[in-house]
């Protein structure tokens, strides 16, 4: 008879999740960014996770706040993309759909420190594999990536320790360099919505068109690089799934070409659009 329990090919017979150990090991996630990323994780990358703000800060056991700056942490990181609901129209009253989570499994498309990108190669090898480019240049270790985090989201940064400034001392605002400048423009093209994309991209309508067709332009290397980054943003979003006010949204930048507007009035009245509907979100 056939001895069961010396079978070599055991499976656990419910469902887990792989995190890989440099997340776990190294000390770039906190607690409550290393909580997010197992149940982010634990949904792999088809639906994504669908938990509710209200449901993630009872699991964190956490504020708003920190909830905000561990899942801009884990963007920032490349670690996570986020999807924003839409409005769902056939129901009794329309709602704001919950945000999908989903986790990026492939390491090499992570932004993460310089010495955390050498120990995925050194794995990468030691499991016989192949090691990929890197999509995204690193973080030179974790000081660059706090101070680069803080400069992009200088709300989020945490409460300094020690006695308060005195009147007599204000705190000086921390000045982003000119290429700190433009990753963050770049980063909120990315990821502020369509009518921020929009806004910018018709902002800097010509000067994209400059970089992309002359060499004479006078443009820094650093702009240079977000206007011909804010042009690949917008091409890629303007061929990708849209949703109906999305849609909508377009179909009213057409009329407004049509009626003659400029490109810096569109771009305006799309920023007055944003941020009515940050507003909204917000309320």
């Amino acid at each position: 008879m056939e001895d069961k329990t010396n079978q070599s090919n055991k499976q656990i017979p419910v469902f887990y999740t792989v995190i890989p150990n440099i997340l776990i090991q190294s000390r770039l996630l906190d607690s409550t960014e290393r909580q997010l990323i197992a149940i982010i994780a634990s949904y792999g990358p088809a639906g994504g996770c669908n938990w509710s703000r209200a449901a993630l800060k009872e699991y964190l056991g956490s504020g708003p706040r920190l909830l905000d700056r561990a899942l801009k942490r884990l963007q920032y990181l490349r670690l996570i993309t986020v999807v924003k609901g839409g409005w769902k129209q056939n129901s009794g009253e329309p709602r704001k759909e919950t945000n999908r989570y989903i986790y990026e499994k492939n390491p090499y498309k992570w932004k993460v420190t310089k010495e955390l990108q050498e120990k995925i190669v050194q794995e990468s090898l030691l499991m016989k594999m192949e090691p990929q480019a890197f999509e995204h240049e690193p973080f030179p270790n974790m000081i660059g990536f706090e101070n680069s985090f803080e400069s992009v989201f200088p709300r989020l940064a945490p409460a300094k320790k020690g006695r308060k400034k005195s009147k007599q001392e204000p705190l000086a605002p921390i000045q982003p360099t000119e290429k700190q400048k433009w990753e963050q423009r770049k980063y909120k093209a990315s990821h502020e919505g369509l009518a921020y994309l929009l806004s910018s991209y018709y902002h800097y309508f010509q000067d994209i068109e400059l970089a992309r067709n002359t060499e004479d332009h006078g443009f820094t290397n650093e702009k240079k690089e977000y206007l011909e980054s804010l042009h690949q943003i917008y091409l890629h979003k303007m061929n990708s799934y849209l949703l109906d006010e999305e849609k909508s949204l377009l179909d009213q930048v057409d009329r407004w070409i049509a009626e003659g507007m400029s490109f810096i009035k569109i771009s305006d009245e799309l920023l007055n659009i944003h941020r009515e509907q940050k507003n909204k979100n917000a309320g």
